[in-house]
């Protein structure tokens, strides 16, 4: 939830326990854990995506790096099936949240790279990978 200043959040957040305290169906709680007041200016996570200070979603640097390292090892074929997958759910979480991080990474890897990865079949688990047949 966010506001204009930080005196009508407290003043919203006590009636919104208020009314929960009060009601006996369903029962909620607050996770104390995951409560939190954040200034503009401030890290603030919110499902897994930072909401940047002008406004903006972004993944977050440390996904972008191990995202631009994952595509500098599929540049040299080093990802084994595993790797291969998270990084295509990784860049498909990008393109959803966060596209022109994935531009980015098509200028410094190129087209054929990152289409690769966002093409490759995920096997499922447990299955052998298909044999190509000899003649």
């Amino acid at each position: 939830m966010s506001g204009q200043t930080s005196d009508e959040l407290k003043m919203f957040e006590l009636q919104v326990r208020s009314i929960i305290n009060d009601s006996t169906s369903p029962e909620l709680t607050f996770n104390e854990k995951k409560r939190g007041l954040y200034t503009k200016g401030q890290r603030r996570m919110v499902t897994g995506l930072i909401l940047t200070p002008d406004g903006r979603i972004s993944i977050g640097r440390e996904r972008k790096r191990e995202i631009s390292s994952l595509l500098h090892k599929a540049t040299l074929n080093q990802l084994d099936v595993e790797r291969k997958g998270f990084l295509k759910g990784m860049l498909g979480f990008c393109l959803a949240s966060e596209p022109s991080f994935v531009n980015s990474m098509r200028k410094k890897y190129g087209d054929p790279i990152v289409d690769s990865i966002l093409h490759f079949h995920v096997p499922k688990r447990g299955v052998p990978p298909k044999q190509p047949e000899l003649d």
